[in-house]
This record gives structure tokens, sequence and C-alpha cells, in this order.
């Protein structure tokens, strides 16, 4: 599955402008997780929550703590080895363009596709993204910081896990950037802030849009990159587009910019669907999210004001996927204690649940009673339109499909990861 390519002429290109754009004490941010596992000792993380609860109670309210051994699980590779989707088939047509109502026809040469995502710990899920869209856009840029959403220290994840063999065949592809510093303010509040916050969030994408730009701008001066002709996405880390749609977005001419997505948001099963709290007109279970930009038109990136982005898009794509309550618990833990609309606290009965009744804490997380009347089955969508005769809207991304095993959460099963130790 891991096949090597030369590396491209673009990412060539990339390495001499990087130097222009990086931010030296961002490069001197430390990266490295190699603390989170003191003494040398291993655990798995069936082993590790019990001993939380039974033997390190007191620092279940210690987020550097937490972050710091969570880490290590997060990063631990799945056992299967992944199998590789084939090439999308066919080639797109001026019919292909036209049929959607977002483009006019046929581009006369093809654009080059940027996206650009927030990361967290999203390893599984950029991994699933990166084969899904890595046939058809050209540069990902992931913008990382050595902050959580609440303000607590954590290590530089994507800069640590794309130095290995994992992450090998898209080293050409993947543009890392760092926001190394925080606004005066934010830095007194460093520690981690209480109750629902979303200024860190807006650090990461605030600090990080410009180190973006500055690399775009770059190419276009060096005449790599053409006014026009690079179109970007945006979105968080679980949440990407139908590779149809980006395909669209780089043979076709738009009729106007930006275009929604309208993925579809399993909420971590995928035999469900979830009612969104912006969706496109007309489809409640979808999420108008991510946006497809023009890449030098910095005025439609919206600094994630979401429902002022998509009260202003009229045109929009079927097709693609919001990945987020993924379950394994690892990542579902950082996650809790690190989002911006979260209590960034860590309760007992969780740590007894994982140490002891992993099943019942899967459940709970899975269908909150306040989730209840907002969750709908396949079956019951697919009797409508548009997923009546367009079913494929309503299928996992290809690379999950070929590997149910090693994206077994999404499938209803225990990621057996959960009992390797590290």
């Amino acid at each position: 599955a891991r096949t090597h390519r030369p590396k491209s002429k673009l990412w060539q290109h990339v390495l001499e402008v990087i130097p222009t754009c990086a931010d030296e004490a961002a490069d001197n941010v430390k990266a490295s997780a190699e603390d989170a596992t003191p003494n040398g000792e291993k655990h798995d993380f069936v082993s590790w929550a019990r001993r939380m609860l039974n033997e390190t109670a007191d620092r279940m309210d210690d987020h550097q703590w937490l972050i710091q051994q969570l880490t290590r699980y997060v990063m631990l590779e799945h056992p299967l080895p992944l199998v590789r989707p084939p090439p999308l088939p066919g080639e797109v047509t001026d019919e292909d363009c036209r049929r959607t109502g977002a483009f006019t026809g046929l581009r006369p040469a093809p654009a080059v596709v940027v996206d650009v995502i927030i990361f967290g710990y999203d390893i599984d899920l950029f991994e699933l993204r990166l084969y899904e869209l890595g046939e058809v856009v050209d540069l990902f840029f992931v913008i990382e910081m050595p902050w959580n959403h609440r303000g607590a220290r954590k290590p530089l994840v994507w800069r640590e896990i794309a130095k290995t063999e994992r992450f090998a065949p898209f080293r050409d592809k993947v543009v890392s950037i760092a926001v190394d510093r925080l606004p005066p303010k934010l830095q007194e509040e460093a520690g981690p802030v209480k109750g629902s916050s979303f200024s860190f969030e807006l650090v990461q994408l605030r600090g990080g849009m410009p180190k973006v730009r500055c690399v775009l701008d770059e190419l276009l001066k060096k005449n790599v990159l053409r006014n026009g002709s690079t179109m970007m996405s945006y979105g968080n880390a679980d949440e990407f587009a139908d590779p149809q749609n980006v395909r669209l977005l780089r043979h076709c001419t738009p009729v106007e910019l930006p275009i929604n997505n309208a993925v579809w948001m399993p909420n971590g099963l995928m035999n469900r669907a979830f009612r969104t709290d912006y969706p496109v007109p007309g489809l409640p279970y979808t999420l108008a999210f991510p946006v497809f930009h023009d890449a030098f038109r910095s005025e439609q990136i919206a600094l994630r004001n979401i429902g002022a982005a998509h009260s202003r898009t009229r045109k929009y794509l079927l097709g693609g996927w919001h990945l987020t309550n993924y379950v394994y618990p690892p990542y579902y833990m950082l996650k809790a204690i690190g989002c911006s609309e979260c209590s960034g606290r860590m309760v007992r009965n969780d740590a007894s649940r994982l140490g002891y009744q992993l099943e019942n804490w899967t459940a709970r997380v899975l269908d909150p009673p306040w989730w209840k009347g907002r969750i709908t089955a396949l079956s019951v969508l697919l009797k409508g339109e548009p997923y009546k005769s367009r079913p494929h809207l309503l299928e996992p991304p290809r690379t999950m499909l070929l590997n149910r095993e090693r994206y077994e959460t999404w499938f209803g099963k225990i990621d057996r990861r959960v009992y390797v130790p590290v």
C-alpha cells in the first residue's frame, strides 16, 4: 500500500519558498511526546485507564499529564495493513460539470487544488483524508500549534508522526505550518481556560493562514501557481469533501465562489446520520462544510464564522463526510479535554467505564440522551431524495470500505489498539 513516488516539481518549488515563510521560532517548538511514557513503562490503554482510576485518580483534572499520557496511544498505528484505494474511474466531462449547477463547464486547463486543515490529534482521520483526496489535491497544509483549544500545552503531533513510514507516501504533499505564539491576553489565560472558549481555535486559524498565504504568494511570484486557477478547500481535519467533488473543482469552471460541500455526518457509526446545526437548505442531515474558495481571495476565507460563511454561499455539491465523534478512546479523551465547546473536564465515570466497561462507555458516547431525536438510520434517508436516486452519497469513504477492520470503530467494533501495550 505504501508506494513511494518521485518527488513532484511542485514540491521542489515548495521547498524553495518555505524558508521565506517559515517562522524560525515555530521550528524550535518542542514537537516530541517522548516524556509521555515515564520510566519506560508500557501499558495497554485499558490497563492504563484502570491504573488511572485506582492509583492516579487525583490527576484526572491535570490536563498536562493526561495529554502526555494519551498522546502515545493516538500515535499508535493500527496493526492491520492499509489497502490503498484504486484511482478514480473515468474522466470529467463538460456535462459532468454542468450537471451540478455549480460549474459552467470544463476549465481550459486543470486548476491546482490545496487543502488546508486545522490539526490537533487527528492522525487516523488525516490518514483517511490523504488516501481519499491525495489523487485530486496537489498540496495539503496542516496548521498545528503546541496548545490545545483550551490552552494546555501539547506536542506538535503531526510534525512527529509525519516522520514515520506510515506517512512516507505523502511527504511531498503535506506542508506543516506551526503557530508558535499566543496573543498576550491568551498567554495569561493559557493553562487551561474553563468553560467554552473559541479563542485558541481562532488563534490557530488566524496565526496559520498568513503562513499558508505566504507560501502560495511566493509560488505565485515564481509563476508556479496561477491567479484564478488555484483553488482552496478549508475545513477541520474530520471534515472532507468527496474526492469526486474535489475533482470537479479541479477540472470545472465555477459559476461563483465559494462553494459549500453538503457532507454526511454519521456521528460515530456508518449506519446512521446526524441532523446538524449548519445544513445546506432543505437537507437537514448535511453539514455545509468544508468550503471551496479561490486561494488568492482572502475575503472568501471565513475565520471560522460558520453561520455567516454558509449564509453567503448559494452553491453546494453533495457528498463528503464529517467524521466527528470518532470513538477510539484515547482520541476521544484528548478531544474532550481540549475542544473549544467542551467543559474541558474528565470525570471519574469515564475512567471506570474505559477500564472495566469499555462497551458501556462506547454505547454512552455514541448515544447520549441529548442527541435523542437528531439521529436517523440511513435506511430511512434512502427512501427519499436525493439519496434514493444517489445512494452512493451515504456510502463510507472508499479507503474506509477497503479497510473496515482498520477503521473498525465506525462499524461498531472496539478498536483493538486499546489492548496493545505502548
